[in-house]
């Protein structure tokens, strides 16, 4: 399965350096507003678990960091390896499935309205790999 990740995020294309820039310069009001959204919805400690909504906020920046540095020098085997290790960590934390597809949703939602048309389509198929592959790191983090 890891192979296969592998195969799959090494289809993804480096984004252009204006584009990465563009996510830099927004990453942490993308970050807040992300915090924001999730931690109001009704369900937040399904989601996150009991006590957790300071780690999840701290997991909205750092995703914004760790994709604003992937976006600038995209490496696919840091973008699997890191992505396994972040659902291992969060799952053993008390965060659900669930959390996931809401969280990089709400990202990619934040991202079209905050980036530019072009920026956002150049990034979309990271955030989509992801959620296409919550299965496969949920197998992997069992």
């Amino acid at each position: 399965m890891k192979e296969n990740l592998l195969e799959s995020a090494k289809k993804l294309n480096q984004p252009p350096l204006e584009y990465a820039e563009e996510f830099n310069q927004k990453k942490d009001k993308l970050a807040a507003e992300l915090s924001k959204r999730i931690s109001s919805r009704e369900d937040i400690e399904r989601l996150v678990g009991t006590g957790n909504v300071s780690m999840m906020e701290d997991n909205s920046r750092n995703l914004s960091r760790f994709m604003g540095s992937l976006f600038m020098g995209y490496n696919p085997e840091v973008f699997v390896e890191t992505m396994i290790w972040v659902f291992r960590s969060y799952r053993s934390h008390g965060f659900q499935l669930a959390f996931w597809s809401a969280n990089v949703d709400t990202y990619a939602e934040i991202m079209k309205e905050e980036l530019s048309p072009e920026a956002y389509k150049s990034l979309y198929p990271f955030f989509d790999w992801i959620i296409v592959n919550i299965p496969i790191f949920t197998k992997l983090t069992d």
